[in-house]
């Protein structure tokens, strides 16, 4: 393995984290979590970087309109 590429993701991360995004995206879309900040809000799952080990991932969302940005990432966060 050359120096620059310890840091780039392995194919099975790559994979592990679009299958997350995919189903992050179908829940978000069918509106499965109960939270009023989310209500109404359309959001989109851009990235999902999942560490080396899978046990940990990131989820990059944008609300669309980019309104409500803090209220919304602190919804998903409960």
């Amino acid at each position: 393995m050359k120096h620059h590429d310890r840091h780039l993701p392995s194919q099975r991360q790559l994979r592990v984290g679009e299958q997350i995004r995919h189903s992050l995206s179908e829940i978000l879309a069918r509106g499965e979590l109960h939270d009023p900040a989310l209500l109404d809000v359309s959001i989109t799952v851009s990235e999902v970087r999942v560490s080396p080990d899978l046990r940990n991932a990131t989820a990059f969302i944008v609300p669309l309109g980019g309104a409500h940005v803090g209220e919304t990432v602190a919804a998903l966060r409960r």
